[in-house]
């Protein structure tokens, strides 16, 4: 059974514990060269099911930080986390530097949690469910074949 992406990294994540923010951008496969492959990260942050450690410094006084605004924008900062250094990568037509030695980590929390066990359940429940439709299947073709042969020894 194929299971989402974002399930994918949820799973990774939950196994590492906490990963670095260059750890968790390696895990997305790069095929259109933009922003928008880090969509699914970015949807997992965005949501709330991953969080980072980054924090916003108002004077003495610091506050936790989220990773971007919204989805889109979540997702231009994991490009420019994953932009190897001395390098820079086009956002919205602006050219960018990379953030590759950003310090920041990533993990999952409770809700994060929470949705991965409820993908275990469902998964779990579906393989149920086609385990008992392939034993019906079998014993139905068992009692064919069964009732098939008896006929055949009886009518001899």
């Amino acid at each position: 059974m194929h299971q989402p992406i974002s399930y994918e990294l949820l799973e990774k994540v939950a196994e590492a514990g906490i990963l670095s923010i260059q750890d968790a951008v390696g895990l997305i496969d790069e095929k259109s060269g933009s922003y928008v492959d880090f969509m699914p990260l970015a949807i997992l942050l965005h949501a709330g099911y991953i969080e980072t450690d980054t924090e916003n410094s108002f004077g003495r006084e610091k506050v936790k930080a989220k990773f971007g605004f919204d989805t889109k924008s979540i997702a231009e900062n994991l490009a420019l986390v994953a932009t190897p250094e001395g390098k820079s990568r086009d956002i919205n037509g602006i050219k960018q530097q990379s953030w590759s030695s950003m310090e920041a980590y990533v993990f999952i929390t409770a809700p994060g949690a929470l949705r991965l066990e409820e993908f275990y359940e469902k998964r779990k429940a579906d393989q149920e469910r086609n385990t008992g439709y392939r034993v019906a299947i079998l014993t139905a073709v068992l009692s064919s074949m069964i009732s098939a042969v008896l006929a055949a020894w009886i009518s001899k």
